[in-house]
């Protein structure tokens, strides 16, 4: 009897330390079925392992927070009453002895799990009304984003995607190019990239390699990227190369793990040890789109690029890629299992091999700098109409 004058006394969702005796007690009023079920102790709820919450110190029974069935007057147990409910520390990993959650228990086993909405630790009760609406206001957060995320899952990704851009590089624009710098690709590259060999004079870009050590490399070499990554459309570059055995100049589109992404690729390489031939290849997650890495079909060139400048150009499609040689198409691509499918960077480079002798042939020992020239790159975003006069979509419109 006494057990149950002092349970009627004390506001039932006050959280005790000692835990009370109300909340421990044996005896208990009369409840409604609901309530026998929501009141029921915790350890007896499925999926609730009773070694996560207290023990009572009289009943040896897991203790819970209940809510008061009466609203008392007293301004301090008004406050207690709009307390948020708490929950034992060890449900929420790393938090501080306690964490406040605004929904009841039997309410949080239709929630995700308890630990990821443990959000702050309890604060006073003079706080209360305040936390209340912190936290009501964080719960819509956690469930907008968990909506977020859930219908992401279901969907394809969006390409991004910039605007149609023309540069002729009367400067190098730091805005738009990032230069390599200080380190090289693996070891069967001879060069450290390095920013001295790109430079943009005379309205032209130099992508240089230079008998001058770096790094654990004896020489250095350049590349640049666009620091955006584009999607589909047409790509189109002018360019001349040096000429030497072992070395790879290369016009071409990028992404990959360094960006958290699969490694797609549409390239032009000029293997340098013939320059009357230039390789075009796609990598779509890893995968050459010839069926095996360093593998690409070669197309011959209207003259060598060391003798003089040649426009390359792709246009990429959802569902086909074709490749152009001075305004003249080479090579049309329709398998979907060969065209990458992510957003790319723009990439220029120069650099050369020792042990790629196969593909690249031997390496020939460079005793004076050398570059590769670029005029201008272009890009126009699929559909797009004709961005600059020097563009192949302008010479298809010409045509029609």
């Amino acid at each position: 009897m006494t057990a149950w004058l002092w349970s009627r006394a004390w506001p039932r969702s006050r959280p005790m330390s000692p835990i009370s005796k109300r909340a421990c007690s044996t005896r208990r009023p009369p409840l409604s079925r609901r309530n026998r079920i929501l009141r029921r102790p915790i350890a007896s709820r499925p999926g609730l392992p009773t070694s996560a919450f207290p023990t009572c110190r009289w009943s040896g029974r897991p203790w819970m927070a209940r809510s008061a069935p009466w609203r008392s007057r007293s301004p301090r147990n008004a406050a207690w009453y709009r307390r948020p409910r708490s929950i034992p520390a060890p449900l929420c990993p790393a938090m501080p002895r306690r964490a406040t959650l605004t929904r009841s228990f039997a309410m949080a086993r239709k929630l995700p799990p308890i630990s990821a909405l443990c959000w702050l630790p309890a604060m006073s009760s003079s706080r209360a009304s305040r936390l209340h609406l912190e936290e009501t206001t964080m719960t819509k957060r956690i469930w907008l984003a968990a909506l977020a995320v859930a219908a992401g899952l279901g969907t394809t990704p969006v390409l991004a995607q910039d605007g149609a851009f023309f540069d002729d590089f009367d400067q190098l624009d730091q805005s738009r190019w990032y230069v390599s710098d200080g380190w090289n690709n693996g070891a069967h590259q001879n060069c450290t990239w390095s920013s001295d060999q790109v430079t943009a004079t005379g309205g032209m870009l130099h992508v240089g390699f230079a008998p001058v050590p770096k790094g654990e490399r004896q020489y250095r070499c350049g590349e640049l990227q666009t620091r955006a990554a584009y999607g589909f459309g047409t790509y189109e570059a002018r360019l001349k190369t040096p000429g030497g055995s072992g070395l790879n100049a290369a016009f071409f589109t990028y992404i990959g793990a360094q960006q958290g992404k699969p490694h797609d690729e549409i390239d032009f390489e000029i293997l340098l040890r013939d320059t009357g031939k230039v390789d075009t290849t796609t990598f779509v997650n890893g995968i050459s789109g010839d069926g095996e890495t360093g593998s690409g079909q070669s197309h011959a060139l209207p003259h060598k690029s060391d003798s003089d400048f040649v426009t390359f150009a792709f246009t990429w499609e959802p569902d086909e890629l074709r490749f152009y040689i001075d305004g003249e198409l080479v090579r049309t691509m329709t398998d979907k299992a060969t065209i990458p499918s992510n957003p790319q960077r723009i990439f220029f480079s120069l650099w050369g091999t020792d042990t790629l002798t196969d593909w690249m042939g031997p390496f020939a020992a460079v005793d004076a700098p050398i570059a590769m020239d670029v005029d201008w790159v272009g890009f126009t975003p699929l559909g797009a109409d004709c961005a600059f006069d020097a563009s192949i979509l302008c010479q298809a419109n010409g045509d029609e």
